[in-house]
């Protein structure tokens, strides 16, 4: 009898342990997935502060958004001023674009440089943002302008966290429009972004959408 109990005794330690086991995966796992939805909030609003500085830019250049450039930094470059000189909003925690960040450093450091050209704002690895180049505030409300930086082929992500353009893991990308709306869009099974246009699904990064592929700047 004595042996009973105390087989029973450890059969149930057993099974609590078990089951906090599962508890502590599961709540790994919801804190993950919030983590995750935290980070993505953080991304679409410094996207749509990046916009709000293009939109403003556009009032002091007739219009016009900066032009393009090898690459979005460059282009990004031109909205900095004595009034926008901040780095954060380019940067997107998980990013592999940051990965070419000096050795030592996690995030941009800050540091500018002076007007009028700011030729040390957004150096190789602070920025995170991909740009569409040559639009401006006439264009097509729709038409994509700030998204997040695509793999190594411009109009296309990746599912992988660990490279270029998969930031979100091949689920969604931040996505905001000429005319400041936002949208975190889900990817196609090509890692490319869909709308339906007159009941076909349409790339969004597409000359027949709108779209100059010439035009997609990736960070640098």
């Amino acid at each position: 009898m004595k042996l009973d109990a105390l087989s029973l005794f450890w059969t149930r330690i057993c099974m609590i342990a078990v089951l906090l086991g599962i508890v502590v995966l599961a709540m790994r796992w919801v804190y993950s997935v919030l983590a995750k939805s935290a980070r993505m909030t953080q991304a679409v609003a410094h996207a749509r502060e990046v916009h709000l500085r293009l939109q403003e830019f556009g009032i002091d250049n007739d219009g016009e958004f900066p032009s393009g450039g090898e690459n979005s930094n460059a282009a990004f470059r031109q909205l900095f001023d004595r009034k926008f000189q901040g780095e954060r909003q380019f940067f997107v925690h998980g990013s592999a674009w940051h990965n070419t960040l000096p050795s030592g450093r996690l995030m941009p450091d800050g540091v500018v440089g002076d007007p009028p050209n700011y030729d040390r704002a957004l150096e190789r690895g602070e920025n995170h943002w991909a740009y569409v180049s040559q639009l401006n505030s006439d264009s097509k409300g729709n038409l994509p302008i700030v998204m997040d930086g695509f793999s190594d082929v411009p109009g296309v992500y990746s599912d992988n966290s660990e490279e270029r353009g998969g930031v979100w893991e091949g689920v969604r990308a931040v996505v905001v429009r000429v005319d400041g709306s936002s949208k975190l869009a889900a990817y196609g099974d090509d890692l490319r972004v869909y709308e339906k246009v007159d009941g076909m699904e349409v790339d969004i990064f597409s000359k027949e959408y709108g779209t100059e592929s010439a035009n997609l700047l990736n960070p640098w």
